[in-house]
């Protein structure tokens, strides 16, 4: 029992130091919040400036002003930098702007006629296999057992359908040879 006031006694005092502690450490900050408040602007960082209300004063260049007044003053400051940049850079930038918009232009026109020719040469190659007089006697034959195959019996429609898919193979082995490069 004895031990145990005791004990509960030194928790009491701990109890009050701590509280002590952290009272003094409360005011010691709300001192440097305030101390803060009369520091310059450029040793505050960019959360602390943020974190004072638009009435709190500060000082900038040796100057006290309010936030808002110094937001101000840094954006007139801003402004007046960006007016100050040479047109001769703005040029600058436009000449680059161009160039770089010219050779995008040649590339893709270089792009655009070898796909042309490409196209070119696929569609004289399939004028060719159309011209053929091998194609156009297939095309023929096809257009008859097209008209034949709904009006004939199971065992003739199978035969129109061998005849049909041989006609198939030839035309793919045409437009193969005339695609191929060994046939120029």
């Amino acid at each position: 029992m004895k031990y145990t006031r005791m004990l509960s006694a030194q928790c009491i005092f701990v109890y009050r130091i701590a509280l002590i502690f952290i009272m003094c450490g409360g005011l010691a900050v709300a001192q440097e919040s305030s101390a803060l408040l009369g520091n310059d602007v450029d040793q505050m960082t960019p959360v602390q400036l943020r974190a004072l209300p638009d009435s709190a004063m500060l000082r900038y260049k040796g100057k006290t002003l309010t936030k808002s007044a110094f937001i101000e003053l840094r954006l007139k400051e801003f402004q007046a930098k960006a007016k100050s940049v040479s047109r001769k850079e703005a040029v600058s930038f436009e000449i680059l702007k161009a160039q770089f918009q010219q050779k995008q232009a040649a590339a893709l026109a270089e792009k655009n006629a070898a796909v042309e020719a490409v196209m070119q040469n696929l569609n004289t190659q399939r004028k060719q296999v159309e011209s053929s007089p091998a194609f156009i006697a297939l095309a023929k034959e096809s257009a008859g057992i097209l008209g034949r195959y709904p009006g004939s019996n199971s065992a003739q429609q199978l035969e129109l359908k061998q005849r049909a898919l041989e006609i198939h193979n030839q035309l793919l082995r045409m437009e193969t040879h005339t695609a191929s490069p060994e046939s120029k």
